[in-house]
């Protein structure tokens, strides 16, 4: 909060690295979805096979999973009205599973899921408009549905990128492209520091709720 009162009150341009907002296929599949109405749902799955103890000061959905909480966030669209989460401690003594609902103002809901007792790496996403739905992996793969077809349109993320780079198709290059124009031109990026703080208050409540809850 104080770094983005100050950036506020001292007129700065700043910038959070939420690059998965800035994947170039994932936004390709969001921009096609918008195209026949509002996002009615959108989920983020982030999981990881890390079942150890985490000692880092903040925990695991704010140093890590605080990218689908974001994710999310950017997918629907909109303020978060309200917050339904259940937390567990997966054979550590940390919360290392997390799920939450998160209801917009906008009409969307989101769903974050984050696991870091899973068996393997995953950061995916879906997106659902009237008509048309989305699933994609930022590093892989994305298809898109329409009008019920079970079959889709598959996208590969190096190709709509145009390049087999990490920093470009994983959004690097873009975050970093939206941060230097807005430095120009006198504008905000999406993720600066005002909307991450956004980001990290529903983390923190969903953190709040699972400490009032006994979790």
């Amino acid at each position: 909060q104080m770094l983005a009162r100050l950036a506020q009150e001292n007129d700065c341009i700043t910038q959070v690295s939420f690059q998965r907002r800035s994947c170039p296929m994932v936004v390709m599949l969001r921009e096609e979805c918008l195209k026949r109405g509002p996002i009615v749902h959108a989920v983020c799955r982030f999981y990881k096979n890390a079942i150890a103890p985490y000692w880092g000061a903040a925990g695991r959905l704010i140093d890590d999973g605080i990218h689908a909480v974001d994710t999310v966030r950017w997918m629907c669209g909109g303020e978060v009205v309200a917050i339904h989460s259940v937390t567990k401690r997966v054979l550590v003594p940390d919360i290392n599973f997390v799920s939450a609902v998160l209801e917009f103002d906008n009409g969307a809901t989101g769903l974050i899921l984050t696991s870091w007792s899973s068996g393997r790496r995953i950061f995916a996403v879906e997106m659902h408009a009237p008509g048309i739905c989305v699933e994609a992996e930022h590093e892989g793969k994305g298809i898109l549905y329409t009008d019920n077809d079970t079959k889709g349109i598959v996208y590969d993320t190096r190709e709509v990128a145009g390049s087999d780079q990490f920093y470009v198709y994983g959004g690097f290059q873009a975050k970093n492209r939206e941060f230097i124009d807005c430095l120009r031109s006198g504008k905000q990026p999406g993720s600066n520091f005002a909307d991450a703080l956004k980001t990290m208050e529903v983390a923190e409540k969903i953190l709040a709720q699972a400490a009032l809850q006994g979790r």
